[in-house]
Protein backbone atom coordinates (compact mmCIF):
# COMPACT_ATOMS: atom_id res chain seq x y z
CA UNK A 1 0.00 0.00 0.00
CA UNK A 2 1.22 3.23 -1.31
CA UNK A 3 1.11 6.47 0.66
CA UNK A 4 -1.91 8.26 -1.66
CA UNK A 5 -3.90 4.93 -0.76
CA UNK A 6 -3.14 5.43 2.63
CA UNK A 7 -4.66 8.69 2.22
CA UNK A 8 -6.93 8.63 0.22
CA UNK A 9 -8.70 5.44 1.87
CA UNK A 10 -12.26 6.21 3.83
CA UNK A 11 -13.62 4.97 6.66
CA UNK A 12 -16.89 3.04 6.48
CA UNK A 13 -19.60 5.46 7.76
CA UNK A 14 -22.19 3.61 10.15
CA UNK A 15 -23.46 6.86 11.70
CA UNK A 16 -25.70 8.82 9.50
CA UNK A 17 -24.16 12.62 9.46
CA UNK A 18 -25.83 15.05 11.95
CA UNK A 19 -28.03 16.70 9.44
CA UNK A 20 -30.00 13.61 8.54
CA UNK A 21 -30.04 12.84 12.30
CA UNK A 22 -31.33 16.58 13.01
CA UNK A 23 -34.22 15.85 10.13
CA UNK A 24 -34.91 12.43 11.44
CA UNK A 25 -35.34 13.85 14.66
CA UNK A 26 -37.48 16.07 13.95
CA UNK A 27 -39.88 13.75 11.53
CA UNK A 28 -39.99 11.54 14.39
CA UNK A 29 -41.08 14.19 16.74
CA UNK A 30 -43.94 15.49 14.03
CA UNK A 31 -45.13 12.20 13.24
CA UNK A 32 -45.17 11.03 16.63
CA UNK A 33 -47.81 13.86 17.65
CA UNK A 34 -49.74 13.17 14.12
CA UNK A 35 -50.27 9.97 15.73
CA UNK A 36 -51.16 11.00 19.25
CA UNK A 37 -55.13 12.51 18.04
CA UNK A 38 -56.19 9.30 15.78
CA UNK A 39 -54.93 6.79 17.94
CA UNK A 40 -56.54 8.44 21.02
CA UNK A 41 -59.51 8.76 19.19
CA UNK A 42 -59.82 5.04 18.33
CA UNK A 43 -59.05 4.18 21.63
CA UNK A 44 -61.81 6.09 23.14
CA UNK A 45 -63.89 4.58 20.37
CA UNK A 46 -63.41 1.03 21.15
CA UNK A 47 -63.36 1.31 24.69
CA UNK A 48 -67.05 2.88 23.94
CA UNK A 49 -67.96 0.16 22.18
CA UNK A 50 -66.57 -2.73 24.25
CA UNK A 51 -68.81 -1.05 27.24
CA UNK A 52 -71.49 -1.59 25.57
CA UNK A 53 -72.60 1.64 24.06
CA UNK A 54 -73.39 1.91 20.26
CA UNK A 55 -71.80 2.59 17.32
CA UNK A 56 -73.43 5.63 15.91
CA UNK A 57 -73.09 5.57 11.96
CA UNK A 58 -71.98 8.48 11.59
CA UNK A 59 -68.62 7.52 13.26
CA UNK A 60 -67.75 5.18 10.26
CA UNK A 61 -66.08 8.29 8.01
CA UNK A 62 -64.19 9.86 11.06
CA UNK A 63 -63.20 6.33 12.48
CA UNK A 64 -61.92 5.69 8.93
CA UNK A 65 -59.79 8.66 8.48
CA UNK A 66 -58.33 7.96 12.07
CA UNK A 67 -57.44 4.32 10.82
CA UNK A 68 -56.10 5.94 7.34
CA UNK A 69 -54.08 8.84 9.40
CA UNK A 70 -52.57 5.76 11.57
CA UNK A 71 -51.50 3.39 8.55
CA UNK A 72 -50.19 6.93 6.79
CA UNK A 73 -48.27 7.69 10.11
CA UNK A 74 -46.54 4.07 10.06
CA UNK A 75 -45.66 4.09 6.50
CA UNK A 76 -43.67 7.75 7.54
CA UNK A 77 -41.82 6.10 10.53
CA UNK A 78 -41.16 3.25 8.63
CA UNK A 79 -39.38 5.15 5.61
CA UNK A 80 -37.91 7.85 8.08
CA UNK A 81 -36.28 4.90 9.84
CA UNK A 82 -35.07 3.12 6.58
CA UNK A 83 -33.54 6.68 5.56
CA UNK A 84 -32.00 7.70 8.99
CA UNK A 85 -29.63 3.54 8.31
CA UNK A 86 -29.36 4.83 4.94
CA UNK A 87 -31.28 3.16 2.32
CA UNK A 88 -30.81 4.88 -0.92
CA UNK A 89 -34.73 4.63 -2.14
CA UNK A 90 -36.43 5.31 0.94
CA UNK A 91 -34.13 8.95 1.63
CA UNK A 92 -35.12 9.46 -2.25
CA UNK A 93 -39.04 8.74 -1.44
CA UNK A 94 -39.16 10.85 1.75
CA UNK A 95 -37.51 13.59 0.10
CA UNK A 96 -39.91 13.56 -2.73
CA UNK A 97 -43.29 13.24 0.07
CA UNK A 98 -41.68 16.12 1.52
CA UNK A 99 -41.63 17.98 -1.97
CA UNK A 100 -45.33 17.03 -2.29
CA UNK A 101 -46.36 17.91 1.66
CA UNK A 102 -44.50 21.41 0.37
CA UNK A 103 -46.44 21.75 -2.64
CA UNK A 104 -49.70 21.16 -0.91
CA UNK A 105 -48.58 24.00 1.49
CA UNK A 106 -48.00 26.45 -1.23
CA UNK A 107 -51.78 25.45 -2.74
CA UNK A 108 -53.40 26.40 0.80
CA UNK A 109 -51.62 29.36 1.10
CA UNK A 110 -52.53 30.97 -2.38
CA UNK A 111 -56.12 29.33 -2.31
CA UNK A 112 -57.50 29.74 0.99
CA UNK A 113 -58.36 33.31 2.12
CA UNK A 114 -57.00 32.97 5.97
CA UNK A 115 -54.83 29.95 5.50
CA UNK A 116 -51.19 31.80 4.26
CA UNK A 117 -50.23 31.29 8.01
CA UNK A 118 -50.59 27.57 8.54
CA UNK A 119 -49.95 27.13 4.49
CA UNK A 120 -46.46 28.75 4.45
CA UNK A 121 -45.48 26.61 7.65
CA UNK A 122 -46.70 23.51 5.22
CA UNK A 123 -44.60 24.93 2.76
CA UNK A 124 -41.40 26.21 5.32
CA UNK A 125 -41.14 22.78 7.35
CA UNK A 126 -41.07 20.42 4.41
CA UNK A 127 -38.65 22.71 2.86
CA UNK A 128 -36.18 22.63 5.41
CA UNK A 129 -35.93 19.74 6.22
CA UNK A 130 -35.24 18.21 2.52
CA UNK A 131 -32.20 20.91 2.54
CA UNK A 132 -31.62 19.06 5.51
CA UNK A 133 -31.70 15.80 4.06
CA UNK A 134 -30.27 16.57 0.48
CA UNK A 135 -28.17 19.74 0.82
CA UNK A 136 -24.83 18.88 3.36
CA UNK A 137 -22.38 17.06 1.24
CA UNK A 138 -22.06 14.56 4.30
CA UNK A 139 -25.66 13.96 3.73
CA UNK A 140 -25.72 13.19 -0.08
CA UNK A 141 -22.49 10.73 0.18
CA UNK A 142 -24.33 9.12 3.21
CA UNK A 143 -26.99 7.67 0.30
CA UNK A 144 -24.27 7.60 -2.48
CA UNK A 145 -22.27 5.15 -0.95
CA UNK A 146 -22.07 1.35 -1.86
CA UNK A 147 -23.84 -1.13 0.57
CA UNK A 148 -23.03 -4.72 1.15
CA UNK A 149 -26.24 -6.65 2.54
Amino acid sequence: MTATDTRTRRQAVTEPPHSVRTATNILYVLIGLGLVSPIAFLAVTIASVVRGNSFDRELIPVSVMALGAIVIGWFFLLLIRKTRKGRRWAWKGLVSMLGLIAIVGALVMTAVSDGAAIGLVMMAVPLILIILLAGPRAARDYYRRTRMY
